[in-house]
């Protein structure tokens, strides 16, 4: 790849098109035409440009490649992670949701249905539990605040407020 330093996200996923290419013995021209793309456009993309989605999804339809990235497995979100910086966590949120993205993308319609409606399920019932604990904002109401620190602790104070209300209601259950 050009620039070892420009790791993206989609880096690992075109190293396994680059490869599986190569172990079919397929030429970049065979590859671009069975994707419906230009050579030129292959020779970029291996070289570490850019591409969308629809495109990834066609090189990986003409080498018979899954879009399950291989970096991630289904035991990532079970074990906690520690980051150096807010810079090194953003980028592994980032993906964690592009190979979720590319999960959802490579699903048959049927899947993808079933999925939607289980996640769907999950995000409505967290919402309902949020709802019954917050408190209704007063209509027309509006806060002032004499610097963005003062904002950011008003926030924070909220916040942690609403948590330990959410906290205290759950252990009343």
């Amino acid at each position: 790849m050009a620039g070892a330093s420009r790791a993206r996200p989609l880096d690992p996923i075109v190293s396994e098109l680059v490869r599986a290419r190569k172990a079919r013995g397929l030429s970049q021209q065979e590859v671009a035409d069975k994707a419906g793309i230009s050579r030129r456009a292959l020779v970029a993309i291996e070289a570490g440009g850019d591409c969308t989605l629809s495109t990834l999804r066609g090189l990986c339809a003409a080498l018979g490649v899954d879009l399950t990235p291989s970096w991630t497995s289904a035991g990532d979100e079970l074990h906690a992670r520690s980051f150096a910086t807010a810079d090194a966590m953003s980028a592994h949120q980032e993906q964690r949701e592009v190979a979720q993205a590319l999960r959802v993308q490579a699903m048959l319609p049927f899947e993808r249905a079933r999925w939607l409606a289980s996640t769907w399920g999950a995000l409505q019932r967290q919402a309902v539990g949020l709802q019954r604990h917050s408190k209704p904002a007063s209509a027309g109401s509006a806060r002032h605040f004499a610097s963005m620190d003062a904002k950011n602790r008003f926030d924070e104070q909220r916040e942690m407020q609403s948590a330990l209300d959410l906290a205290l209601s759950r252990q009343r259950r």
